[in-house]
């Protein structure tokens, strides 16, 4: 990997970072990316096609169902389960009792 790859690679992972773990701005309350998120959602794709393109048609589906779960297991895939490792612990994740 030349020092433009590795660049992009962390910026994906900077990105998935702050897509999973930012979630309350990112995800609506039944888990599926809201607008925001699918700005980010898309630059992560750019990039994934650019630099891993095997995962084309898997970014794909992840655009069509944006849920939290497919995004979670492709961070998994690309970098390993310490990514998401609390990540579905969260006590402050959603809380819409007023």
């Amino acid at each position: 990997m030349n020092n433009d790859d590795e660049h992009i690679c962390k910026n994906i992972k900077y990105l998935m970072t702050k897509l999973l773990y930012e979630r309350r701005f990112y995800f609506d309350k039944n888990c599926y990316l809201n607008s925001e998120g699918m700005k980010i959602l898309i630059e992560i794709s750019r990039l994934i096609n650019r630099c891993f393109p095997h995962y084309r048609n898997r970014i794909r589906y992840i655009i069509r169902n944006p849920s939290i779960d497919n995004i979670a297991k492709l961070a998994e895939d690309l970098y390993g389960s310490e990514l998401i490792e609390g990540l579905f612990y969260d006590p402050y994740s959603y809380s819409y009792d007023i």
